[in-house]
């Protein structure tokens, strides 16, 4: 049973199998498959949440995967966006680190992190999920001011995720833990009108204990 007084959103899951990203662009038309297989099978239960709702079910995609030149690569993206809105369905491409923990070990990125990618996301308008945690770990890698590119990119942001980050690969740092300076860029930037998640890492542990110390945080400093 869903709570119609909450609000839900579904994230795609990063992974086809144990050896493959999601990647809808495949050029190997197995891993094209297996990954509309899946986005499709997350759609219908979006969809299925939002009439049990009464609310809008954001997807959040983690878009990692780039074989060909960044504009066709974006220019797929938005209409990716654009074919399942028709149906109904909100995807949200991820912000994402410039270093990602992936099968175990960590894999370069080049979508949706850089400056490039900033520009690339304003020029087609793509409404994304911003992840507090990634656009720190990129400002940390890339030199670039985070403040920057949330002022550039804010009337895009469709969905928040929230933690803290430790240089350019501690991810998921708890609020007050990270490198300094980012809770108040955290805290400025609360006023987004969508749906935040809090990623503290392993916040789910101890039956909850990460995701309460994170709200009462919260609360504390912005509250």
């Amino acid at each position: 049973k869903f709570d119609k007084n909450l609000s839900y959103s579904i994230h795609l899951p990063d992974y086809i199998n144990t050896k493959e990203l999601i990647d809808p662009f495949s050029k190997i038309e197995v891993q094209k498959e297996l990954s509309f297989k899946i986005i499709d099978k997350v759609a219908e239960l979006a969809l299925e949440l939002q009439d049990k709702t009464g609310k809008k079910v954001p997807i959040v995609g983690s878009f990692s995967v780039i074989n060909e030149p960044k504009l066709n690569f974006y220019e797929k993206i938005i209409r990716l966006i654009e074919d399942f809105r028709e149906k109904g369905v909100y995807i949200f491409p991820q912000w994402l680190p410039p270093v990602a923990w992936y099968f175990g070990g960590s894999v370069s990125l080049d979508s949706f992190c850089s400056d490039e990618d900033v520009s690339y996301v304003n020029k087609l308008q793509i409404p994304i999920c911003m992840d507090f945690c990634h656009l720190f770990m990129g400002a940390s890698y890339f030199n670039f001011k985070a403040e920057d590119v949330l002022k550039k990119l804010k009337p895009l942001i469709k969905h928040v995720q929230i933690s803290e980050a430790s240089g350019f690969d501690g991810e998921g740092m708890q609020f007050g833990e990270g490198d300094l300076g980012q809770g108040q860029i955290i805290g400025d930037n609360l006023d987004i009108d969508c749906i935040k998640v809090i990623e503290v890492w392993q916040g789910h542990l101890d039956q909850g204990a990460g995701f309460r110390l994170a709200i009462e945080r919260l609360q504390k400093f912005y509250g």
